[in-house]
């Protein structure tokens, strides 16, 4: 793997104090984090989530604000500190 990809990959982690709720939820948030995305993603990719056996899959950055939402309800410090 190249150091490109690394650091591209590496780019994509959010700060931890990031509200990902807020980002994924609010509409401007959005609007303005997808467009620093975007070009880093082919137009028509797929994100899937599955719950309970049941996928559901997404298309484009137009997807991908859905398919985030149901992943972070909560901000991560809560998610991964089990408060």
């Amino acid at each position: 793997m190249s150091q490109e990809n690394v650091d591209l990959v590496m780019g994509f982690q959010p700060d931890p104090d990031m509200d990902l709720v807020e980002r994924f939820s609010d509409d401007d948030s959005w609007a303005a984090f997808s467009a620093a995305l975007a070009p880093a993603f082919a137009p028509g990719f797929e994100s899937a989530n599955a719950l309970l056996g049941i996928e559901k899959t997404y298309i484009g950055m137009d997807g991908f604000q859905p398919s985030c939402r149901h992943r972070w309800r909560r901000p991560p410090s809560i998610v991964f500190d089990g408060t």
